[in-house]
């Protein structure tokens, strides 16, 4: 074999180990694109996979998002509506806080044109409060403030002091009032006069205890001295009823016998004890009595009426009869009569006509 074939074979050889390399080369390179064209698509397929998965987790997330936004705007909602009742009911409470400082004034105001005093006292004698009209109030103080204690506000002896203090720490204790009627005491001008107190419990404190008693003081000097007036006229007027020589009798508005005077005792034999079941036809007779009925329905009088009385006895005393009717705040409410005992007249008058006969 000459040169020239084998350079000519030695070039073909190169040749071919070029394309055999060439071709390797191909192959690796195939294989390689497609190991990286499968990894590639792996990877591609796992960030789809994960692109979904964030997809997923954004709707859920728009859907709690929706979620929370229609429960904030219900929240907004609650709220504002809680809003507006929280001002109606300040607005309300503003009112009532009003109305309450006009009913404190409107008290206040009651409480001082009282004719009686109140005091608020605790269980050691402190005075708490005292209304504004004690001022006017003979031989209290005209200062005041609330470390005053109880024995500083009245002008009361020593004795009366304890008697009062004792009473509180009883009305403390047992949470039942009492009452004092006529309680004596000399005034700032040395005149003697007379209070009903009314001493009552306060409503217990936060511990539930009863701490407070509220004390009315009323003046019943004026009341005391009209009674005292009262009884007097009436002691009077009963001497001259039954001093009198005439009987006088009251009856109800049925007819029964409710008082008679001394001079209707003797005159009739009955005692008072007695007549307090009787009725008015046990006395007189009855046409004496329907003309007492009939001349004193209508608010008229009898008078001068001549009838007999039934004694215990049976005897039947000539008298006189006047009798009125007793009227009441509701109308008539009974009879008084008047008996005038006509017996010696009737022999006088029987005396003359005996005579007058005889000339």
């Amino acid at each position: 074999m000459d040169l020239n074939q084998l350079m000519q074979s030695a070039t073909n050889l190169a040749f071919i180990n070029e394309l055999v390399s060439a071709a390797v080369l191909l192959v690796l390179a195939t294989a390689l694109l497609y190991f990286w064209n499968r990894t590639l698509n792996v990877k591609t397929r796992q960030r789809t996979e994960e692109i979904q998965s964030e997809r997923d987790t954004v709707e859920k997330l728009n859907a709690q998002l929706k979620i929370s936004n229609e429960e904030l705007q219900t929240s907004n909602e609650e709220l504002q509506s809680s809003y507006e009742e929280l001002n109606l009911v300040v607005t309300d409470l503003d009112r009532k806080n009003i109305e309450l400082n006009h009913q404190k004034e409107f008290n206040r105001t009651i409480i001082n044109m009282l004719p009686s005093i109140l005091i608020v006292i605790d269980g050691r004698m402190s005075v708490e409060f005292v209304s504004e009209n004690y001022k006017g109030f003979l031989g209290l103080k005209n200062t005041l403030d609330t470390a005053d204690f109880l024995e500083e506000i009245l002008p009361l002896p020593t004795s009366a002091i304890a008697d009062l203090t004792g009473r509180i720490r009883n009305v403390i204790g047992s949470g039942k009032g009492s009452k004092i009627y006529d309680f004596p005491y000399n005034d700032s001008f040395g005149k003697r006069r007379f209070l009903n107190i009314t001493i009552s419990p306060m409503p217990p404190g936060p511990e539930g205890r009863i701490t407070q008693v509220l004390m009315l003081l009323e003046d019943v000097t004026r009341l005391r001295e009209l009674q005292i007036e009262v009884e007097e006229n009436a002691a009077y007027l009963s001497g001259l009823v039954d001093n009198s020589l005439v009987a006088i009798i009251t009856t109800d508005e049925d007819g029964r016998i409710v008082l008679l005077n001394e001079g209707a005792e003797k005159m009739s034999s009955y005692s008072k004890a007695e007549v307090g079941e009787m009725s008015l036809d046990q006395l007189f007779s009855g046409e004496a009595c329907r003309a007492i009925m009939e001349k004193t329905s209508d608010g008229g009088r009898l008078t001068d009426y001549e009838s007999n009385l039934k004694t215990k006895t049976g005897q039947a005393i000539a008298i006189n009869v006047f009798a009125a009717a007793l009227a009441g705040k509701e109308g008539r409410r009974g009879t008084l009569i008047i008996a005038v005992d006509i017996r010696e007249r009737k022999k006088m008058e029987l005396e003359l006509r005996r005579r007058h006969h005889e000339l």
